[in-house]
């Protein structure tokens, strides 16, 4: 069921996002070192640094689940166990 619990949790996160977006239809004026100042929307200045946030560490997780599946896959392949067979004898039989 962590399939189904990340969908609840991935609607719930959606539809907080949406009840923000649509009470907070004001506009701020947003100034980069005093140069520039546009007026954008302000569910646009919370939402976008929360998706991007959202997307970072959906990237970091992924990269460590495939980490850990290269991890897996290197420590049970066939190669790996016949070098470990080699590592043995060589244990055993120091003159081989």
């Amino acid at each position: 069921m962590p399939g189904r619990t990340r969908l609840i949790i991935g609607v719930g996160i959606v539809a907080l996002l949406l009840f923000f977006i649509v009470e907070n239809s004001t506009t701020v004026m947003v100034s980069f070192w005093g140069v520039f100042a546009p007026e954008i929307p302000l569910w646009l200045v919370v939402g976008v640094p929360f998706l991007l946030g959202m997307l970072a560490g959906g990237l970091f997780v992924w990269r460590e689940q495939r980490k850990a599946v290269r991890q897996h896959q290197l420590h049970g392949s066939p190669a790996l166990s016949v070098l470990a067979d080699v590592a043995k004898k060589r244990q055993t039989k120091w003159w081989w």
